[in-house]
């Protein structure tokens, strides 16, 4: 019993680790989006004054 505890917990801190890892690459592809959307609106601005 003592040794599937150890496992489990084990299983329990890389999942943690793993939904971690998730979050941060999460909250980058966010902020990536966040600037191709700038970007985007800034490109559209400069093509409506270039008309």
């Amino acid at each position: 019993m003592k040794g599937f505890a150890v496992k489990l917990k084990k299983k329990v801190g890389d999942l943690t680790e793993e939904l971690k890892e998730s979050e941060a690459e999460k909250n980058k592809a966010i902020a990536e989006k966040e600037e191709i959307q700038k970007k985007i609106a800034q490109i559209s601005d400069n093509a409506k004054k270039l008309q």
